[in-house]
């Protein structure tokens, strides 16, 4: 019986891990098209994906500070996007591919990151009350759980 519950619990951590890819490899595709479209296109695709939150006339504090603070520098804040996007995909690949390889050092630092994107993502809901944001974060603790069951299975699989 236990064993059945360790199949499935490990069947949908894959499962979890491989949304998590995709999720990434989107991030990755979004941020090189922000590098290549124009202007206008990007606000509305952040617009469309954030709301107006993550404008320059952000609501939310840390963004706020976050897009004023790059005010003086020169690349732009589509450019500043494409980083955030192309940076976050490549690392949740990162933290996907250690965790289906099953590295174990990267488990607590995937689960350490996860929660605190969560956190934010908490904070974040109560300024946008965005309906995907929510079911994101709901996710993301879904998959925190998984990754934090996948962790103690493995560490306590019985020798064969």
């Amino acid at each position: 019986m236990l064993s059945v519950v360790r199949k499935h619990i490990h069947s949908l951590f894959e499962a979890g891990a491989f949304i998590k890819a995709l999720g990434a490899i989107t991030d990755i595709v979004l941020g090189i098209l922000f590098l290549t479209l124009g202007r206008q296109t990007v606000r509305n695709v952040i617009a469309f994906i954030f709301g107006d939150e993550l404008t320059e006339h952000a609501k939310d504090p840390f963004w706020s500070s976050f897009i004023h603070g790059f005010s003086g520098i020169t690349v732009s804040v589509q450019h500043l996007w494409a980083t955030i996007f192309i940076v976050y995909g490549t690392i949740t690949l990162i933290f996907v591919a250690g965790l289906i390889l099953e590295k174990f050092w990267i488990f607590p630092i995937a689960i350490t990151a996860l929660m605190g994107l969560v956190f934010y993502q908490i904070f974040h809901i109560f300024y946008t009350h965005s309906i995907l944001l929510t079911l994101s974060t709901l996710y993301d603790i879904v998959f925190i759980w998984l990754v934090f069951q996948e962790y103690y299975l493995q560490k306590h699989k019985p020798l064969q």
